[in-house]
């Protein structure tokens, strides 16, 4: 787990895996995904989609694209952290073992994120202990403390603010 944990940080960090291009078509690849009101982790969220959900790229600024949701017709700004290639997503080949690598099953869980019954099927198979990821889960600032702290910095929100 420690190894899946330290694999997700070094792809987080490193960005995007591949170069997203008008016309593109890859699916959500986090748990839940957010839209925006503007390319900005600041900018006001306007609608969610979920894992395994196709996008098509409208436009691309840097590391955001502008995307539309197929199944509900939203659009928005999205982090290409967000997303991976479509065939990308199919874990039959993701390969791994319980004795030394990382199963598909353990991938497709990190791309959706962690539930309790997850985590009480962990708890009950490997011994493992999540008071302490339940007690991060809790920390939290409000976004308008967040908007503060960057423009005293100095940093822009492009759509001018957050909820």
């Amino acid at each position: 787990m420690r190894k899946l944990i330290v694999v997700l940080t070094v792809l987080l960090v490193l960005g995007p895996a591949f170069a997203l291009d008008v016309g593109d078509e890859p699916a959500i690849s986090v748990r839940t995904g957010e839209l925006r009101s503007a390319p900005g982790f600041l900018a006001r969220i306007t609608a969610q989609v979920e894992y395994g959900e196709s996008v098509e790229v409208l436009e691309v600024r840097g590391d955001w694209a502008r995307v539309h949701v197929a199944g509900s017709g939203d659009e928005g700004w999205l982090h290409a952290t967000a997303v991976a290639a479509a065939g990308e997503l199919r874990l039959e080949q993701a390969g791994g073992s319980t004795t030394g690598g990382t199963t598909s099953r353990e991938i497709a869980l990190a791309g959706r994120g962690f539930n309790e019954q997850v985590e009480a099927q962990y708890k009950s198979e490997k011994g493992l202990d999540f008071t302490l990821v339940d007690e991060m889960e809790e920390y939290g600032r409000p976004i308008g403390d967040l908007a503060a702290f960057f423009a005293d910095a100095g940093l822009m929100v492009e759509d001018g603010g957050a909820e």
